[in-house]
C-alpha cells in the first residue's frame, strides 16, 4: 500500500499542507538530490538525512518491513531482493527469484510473488516479514555476481528447486539449464549451464 504523507494544520480552518513545505524544506526534493536506488532501506535513507515524513511521501512505498521503493521507478520482486541482499551480509537471491534474474522459466504454480534470500549456513537466522529463506551450506561455485548482486548460479538452482518441483517439471528445468540456445531466436548461444555444472554441484552438495 502506498503511505500518505503527515499533514499540518496552519490554524483557523486553513488547508493543510505537508510539514516540510510548511516550514520551506521540500522532503520531495531532498529525495532526489540523495540518488537513492529504487529500492533502499530505511536505515539507509535516514542515514543520509532524510526525514521520517519523506518515507510517508505519495512518491514513496514500503515494499517491506524497513524497505521502501521510490515512484517512476520498475520495481518487482527481484529489486526487492537485491535490496535485502545489499544489507544483510552472507545471504545471496536464490531459488525462483534467482531463476527470474537468470531468465529461467519455471511452472506456473511456484509462487514468484515472494522474494527467496538465502544466508551461509552459520549465520543468525533473516526474519524479515515478507521474506522467505533458508540457512544452507555455500561454496564458492554456488553463486555469481550479478548486477553487483550474488545470485544463486542456475546449476545450484537446479539443486534448490529439486524440493520445489515435481520430477517431471525438475528434469524438464534441467533440460533447459543445459540446452544450447540458439542465439537468432533467445539472444545467447550459451547454455545456463553445462552437465559438468550440474554433476560438480552435485558431488558438492552430496546430501541435498
Amino acid at each position: 500500500h502506498r503511505l500518505r504523507s503527515e499533514a499540518v494544520s496552519t490554524g483557523g480552518g486553513a488547508p493543510t499542507r505537508p510539514f516540510d513545505q510548511a516550514f520551506g524544506m521540500s522532503q520531495d526534493s531532498h529525495l532526489d538530490r540523495l540518488s537513492l536506488p529504487p529500492v533502499f532501506s530505511r536505515k539507509d535513507a535516514l542515514g543520509r538525512g532524510l526525514a521520517q515524513s519523506a518515507l510517508e511521501s505519495p512518491r514513496v512505498s514500503r515494499e517491506l518491513y524497513g524497505y521502501y521503493s521510490r515512484s517512476g521507478f520498475e520495481v518487482n520482486v527481484a529489486s526487492v531482493a537485491r535490496a535485502v541482499v545489499a544489507k544483510i551480509p552472507r545471504s545471496f537471491v536464490s531459488h525462483q527469484t534467482a531463476a527470474l534474474i537468470h531468465g529461467i522459466s519455471l511452472p506456473q504454480y511456484v509462487d514468484l510473488e515472494i522474494p527467496w534470500i538465502s544466508r551461509e549456513r552459520g549465520s543468525r537466522a533473516l526474519r524479515v516479514a515478507g521474506i522467505r529463506s533458508c540457512s544452507v551450506k555455500h561454496v564458492e561455485l554456488d553463486t555469481a555476481v550479478i548486477d553487483g548482486t550474488l545470485t544463486s548460479t542456475p546449476a545450484r538452482l537446479f539443486l534448490e528447486m529439486a524440493r520445489e518441483l515435481s520430477h517431471e517439471d525438475l528434469v524438464a528445468l534441467g533440460d533447459q539449464i543445459v540446452r544450447v540456445p540458439r542465439k537468432r531466436y533467445e539472444g545467447r548461444s550459451e547454455p545456463f549451464a553445462t552437465r559438468g555444472d550440474l554433476h560438480e554441484m552435485l558431488l558438492a552438495h552430496p546430501r541435498s
